[in-house]
């Protein structure tokens, strides 16, 4: 921190420099969590990745015949890349959830064969 201080007062630094630095120290909190904190990854290509499907799918919604086919498509990319998420394979796991979902009679019993199959309950 004092090294980051010292570098903001110091005239000789380019003024792109001084800004980063200054930004730097107004975030400081939140880069000591950052530090303090070893399973805070220092990137969001996790997320990134995940998501990549959905802005590719998105162009071609557009084309879908009526919004609920759209709709679906977006729910059943969701539960892939849940099951992605989650350390399964997400054909495996989609051919066992799709197979068994006729059988449940409400949303509540759905979303109970859901986390089964994650293994979340």
């Amino acid at each position: 921190y004092n090294q980051i201080l010292m570098e903001s007062q110091n005239p000789k630094k380019s003024n792109g420099l001084r800004v980063a630095v200054n930004y730097a120290l107004k975030e400081w909190k939140k880069i000591i969590l950052y530090l303090d904190n070893g399973e805070i990854y220092i990137d969001n290509n996790l997320v990134e990745n995940a998501i990549r499907p959905f802005v590719l799918g998105r162009k071609n919604w557009l084309f879908a015949d009526v919004p609920e086919g759209a709709e679906a498509s977006a729910m059943y990319l969701s539960i892939l890349q849940t099951f992605k998420a989650n350390g399964l394979n997400p054909q495996d796991a989609a051919i066992e959830f799709f197979s068994k979902l006729p059988t449940c009679n409400t949303s509540e019993e759905a979303e109970t064969l859901f986390k089964s199959i994650l293994g979340w309950g």
